[in-house]
């Protein structure tokens, strides 16, 4: 499969965001049009009365966040697209919040006390080969087309790297997107400045944010009005269900519970060649590398360390492809 294509980005958010949305240009119309049936059809509301309902969460975005809306300004002028159009793709919480089980995150204390993450992107088998890394001044990013950098893994100037995996809580409201949040913590210094990031009252919905700075590493679980923090030792996995057991799902994800039980039991002496063999793994009930399981696929698998410089990526399923540094 070939490598995953890279944007390297310049200038102001609504610049870094137009030459996205140029690269992207000739992809976004064939995906929005998929995008926005699946999204209809799922939550049963015309595409117009989603637009209306994405744009409440417009306000919360302009109090804490202005200048990411400006990004995605910029990806709607550079790919020809309205700017309602590309908000609502950008709001999960309306267009494409359902019921996956999505990412795979393990975490490993390496023996020159650095952590290394292991991530498995699963998503809506749309974006299969409609992902890029984005490359700017500030940050390295894997990010799906149409949609601003974060809500993956990353990796700032800082050294800073988030890794995100999908919840699904019972108090979604209406408040700052989480893709917003998870753009924002790109520009934290620390891992204390991206908690506060994270700890935005007006949160929408919820995110686990794993974070990882030097010899350090975090763990923070949020429902859209709660925030769970704990630390990360020699080795930690995250799925998609909460592990905070006073915090919970809105609907069972036995999928989810599957892969993280089978990690568990697996990795009694884990390496990052370890970890590898298992994200490509294929169990029958709750497989780690997924081949278009309800609608939904492996789209990348990501590596990255807080002392090493590269970024690895596998584009599409780690069983049969190879990694790419970036």
């Amino acid at each position: 499969m070939e490598k995953v294509p890279c944007i390297e980005t310049r200038g102001d958010y609504y610049e870094q965001g137009f030459q996205m949305g140029e690269v992207w240009k000739n992809k976004l119309p064939s995906i929005l049009n998929q995008v926005f049936n699946a999204a209809v059809k799922t939550n049963c509301y015309s595409l117009s009365v989603l637009e209306q309902y994405a744009q409440k969460y417009l306000s919360y975005t302009k109090k804490h966040f202005p200048q990411f809306i400006q990004e995605i300004q910029g990806i709607a002028d550079g790919s020809n697209q309205e700017f309602k159009k590309i908000w609502l793709l950008n709001v999960e919480e309306v267009s494409f919040d359902k019921q996956l089980d999505h990412c795979t995150s393990v975490v490993l204390k390496e023996r020159d006390n650095s952590y290394s993450v292991v991530h498995n992107e699963d998503f809506d088998i749309l974006f299969k080969n409609n992902v890029s890394v984005i490359k700017s001044k500030d940050c390295t990013s894997l990010a799906f087309v149409g949609m601003i950098p974060g809500s993956s893994v990353s990796k700032n100037k800082f050294g800073l790297i988030q890794a995100v995996d999908s919840l699904h809580p019972k108090d979604y409201k209406t408040g700052v997107p989480k893709n917003i949040i998870c753009r924002a913590v790109l520009e934290a210094h620390s891992i204390e400045q991206a908690s506060k990031i994270i700890n935005t009252k007006q949160r929408a919905s919820a995110c686990n944010h794993i974070l990882l700075q030097k010899g350090r590493g975090i763990n923070i679980e949020t429902t859209a009005e709660e925030i769970h923090s704990q630390k990360i030792h020699d080795l930690f996995i995250h799925t998609n269900h909460y592990l905070n057991p006073l915090f919970k799902d809105a609907y069972p994800l036995l999928g989810s519970k599957g892969r993280y039980a089978q990690l568990r039991t697996a990795l009694k002496n884990p390496t990052a060649r370890s970890i590898h063999v298992l994200l490509a793994s294929h169990n029958k009930e709750s497989p780690i590398c997924r081949h278009a399981v309800k609608d939904e696929a492996t789209i990348a698998s990501i590596e990255a360390n807080t002392k090493k410089s590269y970024f690895k990526v596998i584009p599409g399923n780690p069983c049969t492809n190879k990694p790419y540094l970036y």
